[in-house]
């Protein structure tokens, strides 16, 4: 299981990044539902990055299970352009 490079106790947000470049931004769902929320992102820096929606992913997902978001991650990491 990879481990977020940042982790917000408060929002409960973490980060990912692989070495392929790409990453993830999870959160806890905040508009009520259920789950997490989570989108692909790609590093664009040391600390900056932006939603990639370009991948087989698509766009930012929500309501998620964290076994969801585990098997993304690992689809994420293992992914090539």
């Amino acid at each position: 299981m990879p481990e977020p490079y940042y982790h917000s106790p408060s929002t409960g947000q973490r980060l990912y990044r692989f070495a392929n470049g790409h990453g993830a931004s999870v959160a806890k769902h905040i508009s009520g539902k259920s789950g997490w929320s989570m989108a692909v992102i790609k590093h664009t820096g040391e600390t900056s990055f932006w939603i990639n929606i370009h991948t087989p992913f698509g766009p930012p997902k929500d309501g998620l299970t964290e076994e969801d978001v585990q098997k993304y991650l690992a689809e994420i990491e293992a992914y090539t352009t």
